[in-house]
């Protein structure tokens, strides 16, 4: 199944680089800027039409994902909550059961944390096509502050990889202080 997932991203990479570059080569081949008398609501439309669907493809692309992400999310609380159910009938307090517990919240912040990530992808096309610099700016640093937020989350919620990292850094900066 993981061969299907990596070759189905780059089909999706792939899409997306040619929508990008689609963007870019409009840009650089159309002067939308017009300095003679004539109609500014013709070449809005026309700009308009001519990104309305890199913009549809690229707010296609990341309704999908989230739905994915959504969905599986979902499925996962729902069959975590069914099995810490059953396993307190069984038993009155185990570590498998706060393991549970603590899976089920980490599941719930991804969940907000992911449903902020697609507001402020979207709010990102709404802003773009508005020409809102400060907007755009502020959701671009969210966005790119976003996968390493999401992977100090995880790497702080598991022990191991906690001690690893702590491991890590601790060589890397006796090597950077002995340089």
């Amino acid at each position: 199944m993981v061969p299907w997932f990596l070759l189905g991203s780059e089909i999706l990479a792939l899409a997306m680089g040619i929508v990008v570059y689609d963007i870019t080569e409009a840009l650089q081949s159309s002067n939308f800027t017009f300095t003679s008398q004539g109609n500014f609501w013709e070449a809005r439309i026309t700009m308009d039409k001519h990104f309305f669907s890199s913009f549809f493809i690229a707010g296609f692309g990341y309704a999908a994902s989230f739905t994915t992400v959504i969905f599986s999310a979902v499925f996962l609380l729902l069959s975590l909550w069914r099995h810490k159910c059953k396993m307190q009938t069984n038993s009155m307090k185990d570590l498998s059961m706060d393991a549970h517990i603590k899976a089920m919240k980490s599941i719930l912040s991804f969940l907000v944390i992911y449903s902020i990530n697609f507001v402020c992808l979207i709010l990102s096309i709404i802003y773009s096509v508005k020409n809102e610099k400060t907007m755009t700016f502020l959701i671009s640093v969210y966005l790119c502050a976003f996968p390493g937020i999401h992977s100090l989350i995880l790497v702080f919620s598991n022990p191991k990889l906690e001690k690893a990292l702590l491991k890590i850094l601790s060589c890397v900066k006796c090597e950077f202080f002995t340089k």
